[in-house]
């Protein structure tokens, strides 16, 4: 409930750097998407009260196993093409999409992501050019399979370059140390350079060290029709690089269980 009053104020939050603040709609949308970012097998159930989104890891195994359990929530695939060439993009993809589909888990996928901050080093620093290139190959996986209906979705890093922006359909950056800054300043060129069609998603980083309120993002996304889903980082605790302890085990479960609840029923708390 201490959700939901918030969402009938004005609210001003922070969070680990600059705050913003964010009018909350008057009336709430029926067709926004909420899940965690790169969510495991392991912890799918835990979700399912309060989720109507599963965003799986990029480990094709663990995310058969994730979406076998994810009982009619919409799916994204996250596939681990990153460092894979682009000239062997379309025969990875089809590869992967192959298993999916042999083992009748694609019916429910709404968007496929290639590849976490394409614009960072770590995934390989990729030119417009070479996104679009991927892109082409990665659709050109996708057309033998006719249950498959997918938007491209990509997660960029909010400060840097977002090389071929133009050519995906779902669109977001991560700043978790911004806090709700994120949506006055990445979020306003985002939003500004999105073309008929493309929607964006937004990430509020629920896990430490961040520990970010998720009510700006949720105001934020139910006042624009633009934005699609709303994607915490993360749910379990994830080592990479370094520890990053989840928001089910940090003291902020249950207001994201309480977020995630009013855009599954909105006006339906129950359940956290």
């Amino acid at each position: 409930m201490r959700y939901l009053l918030l969402c009938l104020l004005l609210i001003s939050c922070g969070g680990g750097g600059t705050s913003g603040v964010i009018t909350p709609a008057g009336t709430l949308r029926t067709d926004l998407l909420f899940g965690y970012f790169a969510q495991d097998s392991a912890t799918v159930l835990e979700t399912q009260p309060h989720a109507n989104l599963l965003w799986t890891t990029g480990d094709l195994l663990d995310q058969m196993a994730a979406i076998t359990q994810a009982d009619g929530r919409k799916v994204v695939v996250q596939m681990s093409l990153c460092l894979v060439p682009v000239d062997q993009g379309e025969t990875t993809a089809h590869w992967w999409l192959q298993r999916l589909h042999d083992a009748g888990l694609l019916a429910n996928v709404v968007a496929i992501s290639w590849c976490d901050e394409p614009n960072t080093a770590r995934s390989g620093s990729w030119t417009s050019e070479n996104v679009a290139s991927m892109n082409a190959a990665v659709r050109q996986a996708m057309t033998p399979f006719p249950e498959l209906h997918a938007a491209l979705a990509v997660v960029y890093a909010c400060n840097g370059s977002w090389p071929g922006i133009s050519d995906f359909d779902w669109i977001g950056c991560d700043d978790y140390d911004s806090g709700c800054g994120v949506l006055t300043g990445a979020y306003k060129t985002l939003l500004s350079r999105l073309a008929n069609g493309q929607r964006a998603m937004v990430l509020p980083g629920g896990s430490d060290p961040w520990r970010q309120d998720p009510a700006c993002f949720l105001n934020f996304a139910e006042r624009d029709s633009r934005v699609v889903a709303v994607v915490p980082f993360i749910w379990q605790t994830v080592t990479d690089g370094q520890t990053f302890r989840g928001i089910r085990e940090n003291g902020m479960r249950t207001l994201y269980c309480q977020a995630g609840r009013s855009i599954v029923e909105p006006g339906k708390p129950d359940g956290c």
